[in-house]
């Protein structure tokens, strides 16, 4: 009796561990900036904010020398005065991109179930 207690309390202590282990850590980013939009009758310093959430525990899906892409759980943009929701997506950093005026980072964003518009 003193042995199939231990061993389920073994079980359902290695059960939890795997189970927490799964969870994820989420986190919410943020990136606020203006944007020039006065080609498109806006504002020249128009709202440029992207905020989204994404496990920090999650490995990168892209692991190369300068790049990594991480998953998105959702967020919302905003550009000038429109903004949008979004249920998932994709977050891409290149790291030291050469370009003529010298190395930059580069970003890339994707989205889906995406909620509103904008532009």
């Amino acid at each position: 009796m003193n042995t199939r207690l231990c061993g389920a309390l073994c079980a359902g202590m290695i059960s939890l561990g795997v189970a927490a282990y799964s969870h994820a850590t989420p986190v919410t980013a943020f990136f606020d900036s203006t944007i020039d939009l006065s080609g498109l009758g806006g504002a020249a310093n128009a709202p440029f904010k992207i905020e989204y959430t994404y496990d920090n525990a999650a490995p990168d899906f892209d692991p190369s020398g300068n790049q990594g892409g991480y998953e998105i759980f959702s967020g919302t943009a905003q550009i000038g005065s429109d903004s949008l929701t979004f249920g998932g997506g994709a977050i891409r950093i290149f790291n030291n991109i050469s370009f003529p005026s010298g190395a930059l980072d580069k970003y890339s964003f994707s989205a889906h179930s995406i909620t509103g518009s904008v532009l």
